[in-house]
């Protein structure tokens, strides 16, 4: 069986809503050797957003479950999770509340990407 391309349904009304990408810029460091956080300019990009379910919780990795809670978020626009070097996890904002893309599986030949993104302050 092919793969089923669901482009379609990224921008359609029905199913999305309208968040707000915060990506985070590369490092700089001040004086002392802090890190100072920076941003790329905030896009606002369509998205799917629900709650996740259990089995998709259970698949990040410990420190990431929690206390906040969970949504799953899928996209036409790549959605970035930390790389551990240099890539910092983008930031989305939901009804006006942050979260931070703790997980995230690669569907883009399937025209869009899959995220789980942990609430935070």
């Amino acid at each position: 069986m092919g793969q089923v391309n669901v482009a379609e349904l990224m921008s359609d009304p029905d199913f999305t809503t309208t968040i707000i990408l915060r990506r985070p810029a590369p490092a700089r460091f001040a004086n002392e050797g802090e890190n100072i956080a920076t941003y790329e300019p905030d896009l606002t990009v369509t998205a799917i957003v629900q709650p996740a379910d259990a089995q998709q919780i259970a698949t990040l990795p410990e420190g990431s479950r929690g206390p906040g809670e969970v949504k799953a978020v899928w996209s036409a626009t790549e959605l970035r999770m930390a790389d551990g070097k240099t890539v910092e996890s983008d930031i989305l904002v939901i009804d006006g509340l942050s979260y931070k893309v703790v997980g995230d599986e690669r569907w883009a030949e399937n025209g869009y990407f899959f995220v789980l993104a942990a609430g935070y302050v």
